[in-house]
């Protein structure tokens, strides 16, 4: 309170220093901008990273390839569409970008002697010929259920770059795709549809509406404000002082986050614009609304603003630290991207609050504060005097609404507890990018395009070995066969199954008859190693993480069954049902110990533990509202969530916060605790209306976004901004009517002496 008043007295007293003060913290914000800082960089919200991890020269590898061509007809053994795809293959690979392609022609031989199989007819072949290739392909290991659909509709074609001579993304995705739709078009009789997906063309999709929807949030931001100022005060100058506040706030935030090296990412990038501008609109509107109102009265304007500061800037330290709390207590994650995103968002509510107290003091007392109109000021968009019978309700009630909170709270929080922790690449991409158009159509008709890996290894070497190894694989298979979810597993069996060897007393003779290119990669005979290869679909963790622990219980069994057997689950879709179970400790953690803090900075703050108890259940409510709809619109508990929930309590808090300190100030008065709660229901209770409408109208803006994680953000933070305002504005009262029976209880004795 005094820290604040001094800071009033300040501004009003040295108005030049105070304009010095912005100027060196704008500077200070383009430093980094000029002269760039090594370190901060964009990283991705998922899993969608590049890396070039193939080693040796296997000309087959599953679970690394690049990208996947993904070719579709409805024959695709028509000798037109056969012709084109194999004109496809030689034009695409004389791509300076392109490494290799892997396709059915490249397959090598089933047997030790490297004769070239014919597995396609020559270009000179009748049609006849072409529907026996047709058969005997599709009994091909390697070839039926990856690289050909079971329908024979779809074909992928495996994509390694020659990353040295990579210059623009595009090199990687439209220029192959141009060059492939170029070639396929020599072909007029070849009905063909050509995309592509995988590793790399998802994180470029991703990327790509990372930059467009950077750009477009901002903008969209910045118009929001000037019609909500508009709106709100219809005066140029008004108009022009609130909308400032916000663009500085980015400017300044932005060169904060670039001096402390706190990376971006999808997340930070699109929702910190939306944050930023919707905490330093609802601020300064709070800030410049008093002033219009105090300057209309006896003061002066010097003295408005002094007393504007003085009144709202403590409300408005307080609601941007327990905001700040919230964010930072994604500190506490696991997660990279969680952390970099809580920092971020901390340090921009914390710069938006200093402007707040800045920009507006030092616009209103130049010359351009003599023009804000205050001889007559706007009725409020939205009154809350015809209310009277509500809050007359609330009062008479104040017991039954209270402890009926409370059971709804309880309720909600009940339901939220079987959320079910998940993470979908799909999820981190548009909609409708071809990429992730292409992933949806290998889900389906392919089983998916990643890969677990099961490794298989015994400590000694001798034939009974070599036969338990293949026994362990027929079992692992077996046990595949009942997973409907675990597609077309390819191992050393496979290929000896195509041979007609199905006893594994006598198939390792035939081993040696294979290929080393196609054997070495599913055997390891000098280490008695096995390996097996099982498509996944984008499904997400919650799906396939009983899935998974099915599966590593069978492989246990097999373990105990061999002595000495070593099997090994591993790949990128077991990686992610891994991470994503350190999400509800992530969110645990981050709600707890914000709840904490947040709840002893008000006792702190209020000097009454009486306050830290009343606030509970409206600050609680709105966060359980959001997970009880969560399970009810069945979604799971993904990494934007735990995001969303931890900003939301901060938020939440924020009408809290202007309650109580207007509460406060009318029992300070000296007038009876009932009176104290209408005077500030109906003298707080127009704005929180207002600023929860500003916030949502923010917020909601996100919804437009291509990125589903924006999209629930978005429906999270509106849902939550929604529930505080009924806890503040309904359940609020009842409990301070319950809990505050005497002045002392909130402004302790010191104050009343």
């Amino acid at each position: 309170m005094r820290l604040v008043t001094r800071y009033a007295d300040w501004v009003i007293g040295h108005p030049k220093t105070l304009w010095a003060v912005i100027l060196i913290t704008s500077l200070l914000a383009l430093w980094p901008s000029v002269s760039p800082r090594p370190g901060a960089a964009h990283i991705p919200l998922q899993d969608l990273e590049i890396t070039n991890a193939s080693t040796g020269d296997e000309l087959f590898l599953p679970d690394r390839a690049d990208s996947f061509l993904v070719i579709r007809s409805p024959d695709l053994f028509a000798p037109d569409t056969i012709k084109a795809i194999r004109n496809l293959v030689a034009s695409a690979e004389t791509l300076p970008s392109i490494h290799s392609l892997f396709w059915i022609e490249d397959i090598p031989p089933l047997n030790m002697f490297g004769l070239p199989p014919a597995w396609l007819p020559e270009d000179t072949a009748d049609k006849s010929e072409y529907q026996e290739a047709r058969e005997r392909v599709l009994k091909h290991p390697l070839i039926y259920g990856q690289l050909v659909s079971p329908d024979a509709t779809t074909l992928l074609i495996p994509v390694r770059y020659n990353w040295m001579k990579i210059g623009h993304d595009e090199d990687c995705t439209d220029n192959l795709i141009q060059n492939c739709q170029t070639s396929v078009a020599e072909f007029p009789g070849a009905n063909i549809d050509i995309s592509l997906t995988g590793r790399v063309p998802l994180f470029l999709a991703a990327q790509k509406a990372f930059r467009t929807n950077h750009q477009k949030f901002q903008i969209i931001s910045y118009v929001l404000v000037f019609f909500i100022a508009t709106a709100l005060f219809r005066d140029f100058a008004t108009i022009l002082i609130v909308g400032a506040v916000p663009a500085i706030s980015m400017f300044w935030t932005s060169g904060a986050l670039q001096w402390l090296s706190i990376q971006s990412n999808d997340l930070t990038s699109v929702v910190l614009p939306v944050l930023i501008t919707m905490v330093g609109l609802t601020d300064g509107v709070h800030l410049i609304v008093v002033f219009r109102k105090h300057w209309k009265g006896n003061y002066s304007r010097l003295k408005a603003l002094h007393q504007s500061i003085s009144r709202v800037g403590v409300a408005c330290l307080l609601t941007s630290i327990t905001t700040a709390v919230g964010f930072g207590s994604l500190i506490l994650a696991r997660s990279t991207p969680i952390k970099d995103f809580g920092l971020a968002c901390s340090v921009g509510v914390l710069v938006t609050f200093v402007a707040v107290l800045t920009i507006i003091p030092a616009l209103a007392i130049s010359s351009l504060g003599k023009y804000v109109s205050h001889s007559s000021i706007n009725r409020r968009p939205i009154e809350i005097k015809q209310f009277h019978r509500l809050l007359d309700f609330i009062l008479s009630h104040f017991r039954t609404i209270s402890i009926l909170s409370a059971l709804l709270t309880i309720l909600c929080i009940t339901v939220s507890l079987s959320l079910k922790p998940d993470a979908r690449t799909i999820n981190a991409l548009p909609a409708d990018s071809p990429a992730t158009l292409a992933l949806k159509h290998c889900n389906q008709s392919m089983g998916g395009i990643d890969f677990v890996k099961v490794t298989g290894e015994f400590p000694t070497s001798s034939t009974q070995t070599d036969v338990h190894l293949l026994e362990v694989i027929r079992k692992i298979e077996d046990f595949l066969s009942g997973e409907p979810l675990l597609r077309h597993p390819l191992s050393i069996q496979s290929l000896l199954d195509s041979l007609g060897r199905k006893s594994p007393t006598d198939s390792m003779d035939y081993v040696e008859l294979l290929s080393p290119s196609i054997r070495n990669i599913l055997l390891n005979q000098a280490r008695n190693q096995i390996q097996i290869y099982i498509r996944t679909q984008d499904l997400g963790a919650a799906v396939y993480t009983p899935v998974f622990a099915r599966l590593k219980e069978k492989l246990k069994g097999l373990q105990d069954e061999y002595s000495g057997l070593q099997l090994t689950l591993s790949g990128i879709p077991l990686k992610s049902s891994k991470d994503v179970s350190l999400i509800v400790y992530d969110l645990v953690a981050s709600l707890g110990t914000a709840s904490i803090i947040i709840l002893l900075v008000m006792v702190i703050f209020y000097r009454s533990w009486r306050i830290g108890l009343v606030t509970i259940i409206p600050n609680l409510f709105p966060l359980a509202l959001t997970g009880a709809l969560l399970v009810a619109t069945d979604q799971n508990l993904a990494i934007v969530s735990v995001c969303a929930l931890a900003v939301c309590i901060g938020i939440a808090v924020d009408d809290s916060i202007h309650f109580l300190t207007r509460f406060r100030q009318e029992v300070a008065k000296g007038i009876d605790i009932e009176s104290a709660i209408r005077n500030t229901f109906f003298g707080v209770g127009g704005a929180l209306v207002i600023t929860t409408l500003i916030l949502i109208s923010g917020f909601s803006t996100l919804l437009i976004s291509p990125l589903p994680t924006h999209r629930m953000f978005s429906m999270m933070a509106c849902v939550t901004i929604g529930g505080a305002l009924i806890g503040d504005l309904l359940f609020l009262p009842a409990l301070l009517k319950w809990l505050i029976r005497k002045p002392s209880d909130i402004l302790g004795k010191r104050s009343m002496g």
